[in-house]
């Protein structure tokens, strides 16, 4: 690694010391697991980094929870500077099934490190010292979402394989929603500021020659959605199936027991979505997760959990806040309750004056195409760009999960952490 030197501890909680030259200055920090009573100073830091965080509530529900369900171990791992945490990263147990069997795995979450520190090597650093916590906790494989800086190092460690691209997919429900949640201000900037933080400006800066080319995709497809909500034609609104809402995960839990197995077999891979998984995975504290189940003659025909929140953004001098944007968080039906149960996601999400609701799909897969058929069209690929990535513990795995398997995988929001 360039410009970068490691020494090994041989304390494993004390992994190495990194040493590295970014223009013109050293940065020498201590990489190592977190103690557990650092939780809130670790808590604070990501709380500078990610919107998302919360409490302690919900740090214990994502680090300590998972292993209470699960009966496996999470692991912080932190970058440390004369005491102060510039950079964590962690991986969460989970199970992976491919075909009948069942596999511990992990996923990574949560990675971060400060501006200054950035560039030097020291991320990477992390990343292989928590790579062989997970081997040594007897993790078969480590995935990872990877946004676009995030891959851009994945990739040049050469550590994880990609596995395939996660599409965005988007439909507009509401106009008139959007009108009534929606509130602009015009920002007064500070004298020399240049709107750097303008999402259109992001854009040509990240994208540069694809930046046009994307944010006319953007528009016409945005513009295409707005048309077919204000016309209100929706040619699968007849389609019927009993469809019955359920609050705790619990019950989704023990409902799903005697059909995932069946459900599972049209996917090549997916999260492992048992009684213990969903049980941990939709209590986070800090969301509000709504479940629908479709049944026939007391059969499970499969399910859909949504939820919504209030975004912001900024264009230029303008800020656009109080849009309420929703989630198909997970998604899991026979073929013929797809659509089903994305009509009462969609109805209930309507009553909560959703304007926007998206979702993650598989190119060419089923729900890929049904969504298709509901009129939802596909975010940009150079927008949010999502990419999955693994690394393997094993030859033998590391062929099982390669992106030769990947048409077939079944991968939704609520796999990742982001919702």
């Amino acid at each position: 690694m360039k410009n970068d030197t490691s020494i090994f501890s041989n304390d494993k909680h004390l992994a190495h010391v990194s040493e590295a030259t970014r223009q013109g200055y050293n940065v020498k920090v201590l990489i190592r697991r977190l103690h557990e009573d650092e939780k809130e100073k670790a808590l604070r830091f990501l709380k500078s980094v990610f919107g998302g965080w919360r409490n302690i509530s919900q740090w214990d529900w994502k680090f300590k929870e998972v292993e209470n369900k699960l009966g496996r171990e999470a692991s912080n791992w932190v970058v440390e500077d004369r005491g102060k945490i510039v950079g964590h990263l962690a991986f969460i147990p989970m199970e992976l099934r491919v075909g009948s069997s069942i596999f511990p795995v992990c996923q990574l979450v949560d990675g971060a490190l400060s501006e200054k520190y950035r560039h030097g090597g020291l991320y990477g650093n992390l990343v292989r010292q928590v790579l062989l916590d997970a081997k040594e906790k007897g993790n078969l494989a480590v995935f990872g979402f990877a946004n676009r800086p995030s891959y851009r190092i994945y990739a040049w460690l050469k550590d994880f394989q990609t596995i395939c691209e996660v599409p965005t997919m988007f439909k507009i429900l509401g106009l008139k929603n959007a009108m009534r949640s929606l509130h602009l201000n015009l920002l007064i900037k500070k004298s020399g500021h240049n709107g750097s933080d303008s999402v259109v400006r992001d854009l040509f800066l990240i994208l540069r020659k694809k930046a046009i080319v994307t944010l006319i995709t953007l528009i016409r497809n945005m513009t295409a959605s707005a048309i077919t909500c204000a016309m209100g034609s929706n040619p699968n609104a007849g389609a019927q199936t009993p469809v019955t809402s359920i609050v705790d995960p619990a019950i989704l839990g023990q409902k799903l027991s005697a059909s995932w197995s069946e459900l599972s077999r049209n996917f090549s891979m997916a999260i492992e979505r048992n009684s213990k998984y969903l049980e941990w995975r939709y209590i986070n504290p800090t969301a509000s997760y709504q479940i629908f189940v479709a049944e026939k003659s007391g059969h499970l025909l499969g399910y859909v959990i949504i939820a919504s929140e209030e975004k912001s953004a900024e264009i230029g001098k303008v800020r656009l806040f109080g849009l309420k944007i929703g989630y198909i968080v997970d998604l899991v039906a026979e073929n013929e309750a797809v659509i089903p149960l994305l009509l009462r996601a969609e109805d209930e999400l309507g009553k909560r004056e959703v304007c926007l609701v998206n979702c993650w799909t598989m190119r060419k897969s089923y729900s890929h195409a049904m969504l298709r058929s509901m009129r939802y069209y596909e975010m940009p690929r150079e927008i949010g760009k999502i990419t999955l990535v693994a690394n393997s513990n094993s030859q033998n795995f590391q062929a099982t999960i390669s992106s030769a398997q990947c048409k077939d995988v079944l991968i939704t929001l609520g796999d990742s952490d982001l919702v």
